[in-house]
């Protein structure tokens, strides 16, 4: 994915294997993790995307998306978080 098409505050999903990836960008820098809550795999990318957190639309759950971690229930299991990168003007996961 090219850099300059996720904006501050803007997520996107990709699917890989089959399985959903979100890369996210804000103040805090860029972040990827899986595009499923934990809870009930509602699609984290039609959440609310906050400075180092993501918010499941459907039940509330918190991520912290520097960790995985479950902030806020009904989540209790952790995100797996991907490192990623910008480089050359391309956002690179490591999966």
């Amino acid at each position: 994915m090219s850099a300059d098409q996720l904006g501050d505050g803007e997520m996107f999903e990709y699917q890989y294997r089959g399985e959903p990836i979100v890369v996210a960008r804000t103040e805090a820098g860029l972040f990827a993790f899986d595009g499923w809550c934990t809870h009930e795999e509602c699609p984290l990318a039609e959440g609310i995307l906050n400075d180092r957190e993501v918010e499941c639309y459907c039940h509330g759950s918190i991520f912290d998306l520097r960790t995985g971690e479950a902030l806020i229930a009904p989540a209790v299991e952790s995100l797996t978080i991907y490192p990623v990168r910008e480089h050359e003007g391309a956002i690179e996961v490591e999966l």
